[in-house]
């Protein structure tokens, strides 16, 4: 599921209400910014700056998912 910005940034997975978007400064690794636009063949940086800060938090998401079940799942006995 995906929304656009009046920018033209397409925001994914997470609902971003569009009072948070910031226009932000920051000096970045350009040779990062440009793999990352093949990588997630966005049309932007912004777009592909978005998407890697987006994957960031998912994969926090689920970790703190897997820790919170640890030990929680029943273990498989071996069938053969």
């Amino acid at each position: 599921m995906s929304a656009r910005h009046r920018s033209g940034i397409r925001i994914m997975r997470y609902n971003i209400r569009m009072a948070d978007i910031r226009k932000k400064t920051w000096l970045l690794d350009q040779n990062l910014i440009r793999r990352a636009c093949r990588i997630y063949k966005s049309k932007t940086e912004t777009e592909a700056v978005t998407r890697a800060l987006q994957e960031v938090v998912f994969r926090e998401d689920l970790v703190k998912a897997f820790r919170s079940t640890a030990g929680k799942i029943p273990t498989l006995e071996k069938v053969f």
